[in-house]
């Protein structure tokens, strides 16, 4: 019966050190274009690839190239 008991727990061991966490993967981080300060508003902003931007007055319009 004591064999049975400890071949149990060297198996136990055994199955529990081959487990792995995986690690999750790293979030998407966007490409951004160039900084355009916007004085009148007191910010700055980057636009994003394949968007124009047209500042008027401390407003920003943003339109994609579609």
């Amino acid at each position: 019966m004591r064999k049975i008991t400890l071949l149990f727990l060297v198996l136990l061991v055994a199955l529990s050190a081959c487990t792995s966490t995986a690690e999750p993967p790293s979030p998407a981080v966007p490409t951004l274009g160039e900084t355009r300060e916007v004085t009148a508003g007191g910010f700055s902003f980057q636009v994003p690839p394949d968007y124009a931007a047209r500042v008027v007055e401390g407003k920003v319009d943003l339109s994609d190239s579609q």
